[in-house]
């Protein structure tokens, strides 16, 4: 189970908060596109945690966990984020994957990471930032399962998508139809969530 928050086209302001949240060179300028996508984040899950639990056909998730940086990142914003100033995370926030063997660039394969943890019987929800080939969140998933989770639903904040890409024009059409709304679950389409 894979849940995208939203679209983030390349050159377009959420696109560029996904990249400059942990890239940019000003600390104030990272701290605030931090803070931004930290209330994007939470925001979601308040509302729609519920549904990609019930998706995956459990009540809830146990343990949260994020994608760690394969580019040296430590600690990685969104670790931070989850563990410390997401509320309803917070307490199931776990630090369970590390980098593993590497396999270069958009390849998916269990070891590209490695888990701390036995995780029988666990729920877990994983956080990834950006969706590009879903090689990293893919890979980081397989290797939680093979470290025992009973599931493993993964949301992350923007599916990366280049709007020029021609043969893609139909369908960034209709999203670009379709706005943004907080309370309308992408799994179901039916209105609900409490902000």
């Amino acid at each position: 189970m894979v849940v995208p928050i939203s679209i983030a086209f390349a050159g377009e302001q959420f696109a560029h908060d996904l990249r400059q949240y942990k890239r940019s060179p000003l600390e104030a300028a990272r701290k605030e596109k931090q803070r931004r996508l930290a209330v994007v984040l939470e925001n979601y899950l308040r509302a729609h945690e519920r549904c990609v639990a019930a998706a995956c056909g459990v009540a809830d998730f146990d343990v949260v966990t994020s994608v760690p940086s394969t580019k040296g990142l430590d600690p990685h914003p969104l670790s931070a984020m989850l563990s410390r100033i997401i509320g309803q995370t917070r307490p199931r926030y776990r630090d369970l994957l590390r980098i593993g063997a590497d396999l270069g660039e958009r390849v998916l394969h269990p070891d590209r990471f490695g888990a701390s943890d036995d995780l029988r019987g666990r729920r877990v929800l994983l956080v990834d930032d950006t969706w590009t080939s879903g090689a990293n969140a893919q890979s980081a998933a397989a290797r939680l399962r093979l470290a025992g989770a009973e599931r493993v639903a993964v949301v992350v904040l923007g599916r990366w998508f280049d709007a020029d890409h021609g043969p893609a024009a139909p369908y960034v059409t209709n999203v670009r139809g379709e706005p943004f709304d907080w309370f309308t679950c992408c799994l179901d389409r039916s209105p609900h969530g409490d902000l």
